[in-house]
């Protein structure tokens, strides 16, 4: 159920994505939803009404809240089985913000930095939107559950409880193994500079970096160059990012979980030899 401005989506009790509904759309510009009907929604602002075409609709940030709200259960007359509906205003959303390769996936996901609230890394944002955004129709699939509703006496509150015992059918059905995903093999090229003074450092992490290989044998880093960086005055070591690309990000990560020390700074708006410095 769509709750106000906002929506969630959990993973448990640590794992969760909270988007200002109405302020994301906006700032990516509004939103494509496709609907195979017309439909006439409530605006909940002002108690008028809009519609909403079948095919596709480029529809604003104060739109995007009263299709959720339309869908969220709350109306008497809309059966309960259309919150499904709101899944496709969700997978618009996603689909915009992953756009058309990681660089604008990137970019999206900084421009709406400010209206997510969520305890997942940059990182971790960056798979779970692309891994949505190419889900096969066929698999990406949302179940109604049907509810009942108990009024609490003298205090005009109506409680919908979902029926969860058909969740165990719900969750066999077309039940086939996990197919498995080939993990991304993408060397980054790599500049290692020596800001601290202390002879033969830039060749040492070097070859310690060399010395990673995925699981094919493929090396994940190639070092373009190696050598001093223009003062010996950094108090700590800076990993300069030069791309959005999500395996590049990750081996931003990986590096400094390697050296066990290290600040990710991203320069993307910036042009290099090297995905990473």
């Amino acid at each position: 159920p769509y709750p106000g401005k906002e929506f969630r989506y959990g993973y448990g009790s640590r794992l969760y994505i909270l988007l200002d509904v109405c302020n994301v759309v906006d700032k990516l510009g509004g939103i494509d939803l496709e609907l195979d009907e017309e439909i006439t929604v409530k605006n909940y602002d002002d108690g008028t009404t809009f519609i909403l075409e079948r095919g596709e609709n480029l529809i604003d940030g104060t739109e995007a809240v009263n299709f959720l709200k339309y869908f969220s259960g709350m109306e008497i007359e809309v059966p309960i089985e259309n919150v499904t509906k709101q899944k496709l205003l969700l997978d618009a959303i996603i689909s915009k913000i992953a756009g058309e390769n990681d660089e604008k996936l990137s970019a999206n996901l900084n421009l709406i930095k400010d209206f997510i609230d969520t305890d997942l890394s940059m990182e971790e944002r960056l798979k779970i939107f692309s891994t949505f955004s190419i889900i096969e129709a066929g698999k990406n699939n949302i179940y109604a559950l049907d509810v009942s509703s108990t009024e609490l006496e003298e205090e005009g509150v109506v409680y919908l409880m979902p029926d969860v015992s058909k969740l165990a059918e719900i969750f066999k059905k077309e039940g086939t193994a996990p197919e498995e995903v080939a993990a991304v093999e993408e060397t980054v090229n790599l500049t290692i500079l020596n800001g601290a003074g202390t002879p033969g450092l830039a060749a040492g992490v070097s070859e310690l970096l060399k010395s990673e290989v995925f699981e094919s044998g493929k090396s994940k880093y190639n070092i373009l160059k190696k050598g001093d960086a223009n003062n010996f005055n950094y108090d700590t070591t800076e990993i300069l990012v030069y791309s959005g690309k999500s395996y590049v990000i990750e081996a931003a990560n990986d590096i400094k979980n390697i050296l066990e020390v290290g600040n990710i700074i991203p320069r993307e708006d910036e042009s290099a030899n090297s995905d990473i410095i």
